[in-house]
């Protein structure tokens, strides 16, 4: 093969290896991610869980009205000082009206612990919605870094089948012994080899990413997602993770419920009043056993004291239950900031090692190109051309390799932020909302921390 056509051919692939599968022809992973988010039985799931916590909050809210009921009682009875002797039957009908004035705070307490319940929730939807993204894209550039393996070995393959070729002619010529042959043919038989098992791997990736997306995928190409979220400081990141992973949220919101659970049963020790309105609207029987009373209006003031003391232990049980609960926001936190702390500085390490496997890459290809020319002048050996073109191979998967896990660890990142739909779907927005990591616009009126989201996971 001429030195001119062999290192043009060379160029294109060593371009193309890594922006093949261009984006007119790919299935792009925002794409997916749209198609994917909202149908996912996960996703499904905690909506499911979500609409309900919104009944209970519903619920939470009836006890602050009164009740309005009818009541028919059918009796046989008896009132010997009025004469009735014999046991009569009596009917009574009458509407009440029951309204719980005061229950010592109780009804309020479980209000507050519903509406924190639904706030987990809703969090928890959201931390569904995140994961379920950062699945996809771990198995999306998995299918990315399928392809472009296939292709390196493809590349190899095609190669050596070149080089054999050019050693049996030397062969039949005289030119080199047969041994040279021997060898050739073995080294293209690993390299099929190689490219059978990174073609299964593909398609176990294709495979794999078709069943999280619930639909046939095709085409990858590249989500191109920027490392330089590595650049900022541990403390920024730590700062934006705790103020809009959803996970903390959520946990912080079971806290604030667990609280208002403890209030519930604090509530106990105080009276409760009741008033209740009544009016009979059927009377029949005889006279004796019927009451005197047209209208009835009653206040009841009830002070239970249980003797086993269950009420001081159900208390105690639920403080319990929260110093539980913060104990879990606060191991929340340190796992994200060691995640963080580690994968920040993976990351570091990989931006910074991928231009010399670049350049080595680059370096290779000139060196396989030169020993080719030389051993085709009988000035190198067929094993150091072998060698150096396995080395090419080599220092090119290192290069796939090193960009799909700097691709997954940006992707890891950006989730413990929670971040990453919006890094997905719209990058400018993701960078703008990082930039803010405790600005006022991150809290509610309450004070409590707030997801930093991009519009378009509100419009979501």
């Amino acid at each position: 093969m001429p030195a001119s056509s062999f290192l043009t051919r060379r160029s294109v692939f060593a371009a193309s290896l890594f922006f093949a599968l261009g984006p007119a022809w790919a299935q792009t992973l925002p794409d997916l991610l749209k198609l994917t988010i909202d149908k996912h039985p996960q996703i499904t799931r905690g909506q499911a869980l979500f609409d309900a916590t919104e009944e209970v909050v519903k619920q939470a809210y009836s006890p602050f009205l009164p009740r309005l009921g009818v009541q028919h009682d059918e009796a046989r009875s008896t009132n010997r000082p009025l004469g009735v002797f014999a046991a009569q039957q009596t009917r009574q009908t009458a509407a009440f009206l029951q309204w719980n004035l005061f229950n010592g705070g109780g009804d309020l307490a479980r209000l507050n612990a519903s509406e924190r319940g639904r706030d987990a929730a809703r969090a928890e939807l959201e931390d569904a919605r995140e994961e379920l993204a950062f699945t996809l894209t771990d198995y999306y550039v998995a299918a990315v870094l399928g392809d472009r393996q296939v292709l390196n070995a493809k590349e190899l393959v095609r190669d050596l089948s070149a080089l054999a070729n050019t050693v049996r002619a030397r062969v039949e010529s005289g030119a080199s012994p047969d041994n040279e042959l021997f060898q050739a043919t073995s080294k293209l038989l690993q390299a099929k080899n190689q490219l059978a098992l990174a073609s299964g791997r593909q398609a176990g990736a294709r495979n794999r990413l078709s069943a999280v997306a619930g639909t046939r995928v095709n085409w990858v190409v590249d989500p191109g997602f920027s490392s330089e979220v590595a650049m900022r400081r541990l403390d920024e990141l730590v700062s934006i993770a705790t103020a809009a992973n959803p996970q903390v949220i959520a946990a912080e919101s079971r806290a604030l419920a667990a609280a208002a659970d403890t209030r519930t049963a604090q509530s106990e020790w105080l009276p409760k009043v009741q008033f209740e309105a009544r009016k009979n609207l059927t009377l029949d029987g005889p006279i004796q056993l019927q009451s005197g009373i047209e209208r009835e209006s009653l206040v009841s003031i009830t002070y239970v004291i249980p003797l086993g003391g269950s009420t001081y232990f159900k208390w105690t049980e639920l403080s319990a239950r929260k110093a539980a609960a913060d104990a879990n926001v606060e191991s929340l936190k340190r796992r994200i900031e060691a995640e963080l702390g580690e994968t920040r500085e993976i990351l570091f390490e990989q931006r910074a090692i991928a231009r010399q496997i670049e350049e080595r890459v680059a370096a290779s290809v000139r060196v396989f190109d030169a020993y080719r020319l030389q051993y085709e002048a009988g000035k190198r050996s067929l094993i150091d051309l072998i060698i150096v073109r396995e080395d090419q191979y080599a220092s090119q998967e290192s290069l796939i390799q090193n960009l799909a896990e700097q691709r997954i660890g940006t992707a890891r990142v950006h989730r413990n932020l929670g971040q990453l739909r919006a890094v997905i779907l719209d990058p400018n927005a993701a960078r703008k909302s990082l930039a803010q990591p405790e600005s006022e616009q991150t809290r509610d009126p309450a004070g409590r921390s707030a997801p930093v989201v991009s519009d378009v996971l509100r419009k979501g």
